[in-house]
């Protein structure tokens, strides 16, 4: 290798003396010239010890007295200034019966991370946000804070980024939540400041009081957003006209809402789209095919809406669509080969009545399918199964109200990958298929309310990935060989 010249190694030195703190949200620079100011080191002290580190990932073990703040754990300093530019300080599992007030004493921060730590069920401080100035991100998801979202953040105008969503997914794969309310200040009042805003989650937060003016209010004052995500927010009734004119979109999250009244066929015209998720909505009439040929779309969840109809002709080449979610709909495929040319297609959830040996054929063939979901079985062959064997990629397989007594399930040994085998509200009438045995990658094996019948195999033993086994609801006998790896155990002898 030919040696760097001197002109240019003095170069590379000098751009090192003088590059600025890192990017924001990041962790100190260790190249920093300037150290932090002692009021800024004050806050942050004052800070951490309102945490409590019993649960935590970290102690914070820089954040010593004496020591330059900007070259703490998840902090980040402007070098021009010596602020404090940035705190992130996100999946910490860090806990606190409230924000501390001396967070407000940073009021140069332009980045707040403090997502999926604990703040003990407390209420978001009614006044201190609005110190906050130069927010631009704003991040307190999964935090564990509850009531009504204070006013003060209404005032934080440089957001570009804000994302209070207060539920998550638990070990058992459960919606966890507390209760965060944007009643009084309503949503309209929340995003009347907000023009520099583009990207919005309020995933969990109860905004049911809105009515139409969560609608109306985007139009109005964010009109350039780019992400919505406000999942499971209590929003009823039909998505105002309106909304048709929020062009800018990218990433639509309605799920887990009522909002009756038809699919909005301008959706297609949303040519920047990529997320569409509307699992659970109500919605009803007929999904625009045209949706499926925007270029960008690479996810479309539409799972639980019974009254809307997909007639779909042909699936195009060349789209782009990784996750695919159509099951719980009304759905009519008139060349199911098509499904082939979603080359790029990683996750699948359809109803099993829909699948033909045409449409089985096709999806066999799909390189990039790691996840498949399938459920309400109406056909009973041999034929109907054995093909997803031939999906040597899966790593999670969902399958629900199926019969698998008159079947073979030699099929389930070639999943040789397989993380995750889960089969619910099923019928066996047989002892565990012992196929599961040569699965030496899973990880969750879930048999929930089955049939099944027999001892439990000791050879489950064996899987010496398993961390999470459910058998309940099944005539099983017998004991289990525990053994160290085996973190939880669920059955009904």
């Amino acid at each position: 290798m030919a040696s760097i010249s001197w002109p240019i190694l003095l170069l590379l030195v000098s751009g090192q003396l003088y590059t600025t703190s890192g990017t924001i949200g990041g962790h100190g620079n260790l190249t920093a010239t300037f150290e932090c100011l002692p009021d800024q080191a004050s806050a942050l002290l004052q800070l951490k010890r309102s945490f409590s580190f019993e649960c935590a990932t970290t102690t914070l073990p820089s954040w010593e007295d004496g020591m330059d703040c900007c070259r703490w754990e998840g902090v980040d300093c402007d070098t021009a200034t010596s602020h404090v530019n940035a705190l992130n300080l996100s999946k910490r599992n860090l806990y606190s019966y409230g924000i501390d007030q001396a967070l407000f004493n940073l009021t140069s921060i332009q980045l707040l991370d403090l997502s999926m730590n604990d703040f003990g069920g407390s209420q978001l401080p009614a006044v201190g946000f609005e110190r906050l100035s130069l927010l631009t991100h704003l991040d307190l998801s999964s935090s564990g804070v509850s009531g009504q979202i204070p006013i003060s953040i209404s005032k934080l105008t440089n957001l570009v980024s804000l994302d209070l969503s207060n539920q998550y997914a638990n070990d058992n794969n459960e919606i966890s939540r507390n209760h965060l309310l944007l009643w009084e200040p309503s949503f309209k009042t929340m995003v009347r400041n907000f023009s520099k805003m583009r990207e919005l989650y309020l995933d969990g937060v109860n905004i049911s009081s809105s009515g139409e003016e969560w609608c109306t209010a985007l139009v109005r004052y964010i009109p350039r957003i780019r992400v919505l995500s406000l999942e499971n927010c209590g929003l009823y009734g039909s998505i105002h006209p309106s909304f048709s004119s929020l062009r800018s979109l990218e990433v639509i999250n309605l799920q887990l809402n009522t909002m009756s009244g038809a699919f909005p066929q301008y959706f297609a015209d949303f040519l920047n789209l990529s997320v569409l998720m509307l699992l659970g909505s109500d919605l009803n009439g007929l999904f625009p095919p045209k949706i499926f040929e925007l270029k960008h779309l690479t996810s479309l969840e539409l799972s639980g809406n019974a009254n809307l109809m997909l007639k779909v002709e042909t699936l195009p080449k060349g789209c782009s669509l990784e996750t695919l979610a159509l099951d719980g709909t009304n759905l009519s495929i008139a060349k199911p080969s098509s499904f082939g040319n979603l080359r790029f297609l990683q996750a699948l959830h359809l109803d099993a009545k829909v699948i033909s040996k045409e449409l089985s054929s096709s999806l066999s063939t799909l390189d990039s399918l790691e996840e498949l979901s399938l459920s309400r079985f109406v056909l009973l062959n041999e034929s109907l199964f054995s093909w997803i064997g031939d999906i040597k990629n899966l790593v999670f397989l969902t399958l629900e109200y199926g019969d698998f007594s008159r079947t073979s399930n030699s099929w389930i040994g070639n999943l040789i990958n397989l993380e995750a085998l889960v089969i619910l509200n099923s019928f066996f009438s047989a002892p565990i298929p012992p196929e599961i045995g040569k699965l030496k990658n899973l990880k969750i094996l879930s048999l929930n309310n089955c049939s099944l019948s027999g001892n439990i195999p000791a050879w489950i033993a064996n899987l010496k990935q398993l961390s999470y086994v459910n058998l309940s609801t099944n005539n099983l006998s017998g004991k289990v060989l525990l053994v160290t790896f085996l973190k939880r155990l669920d059955f009904t002898e």
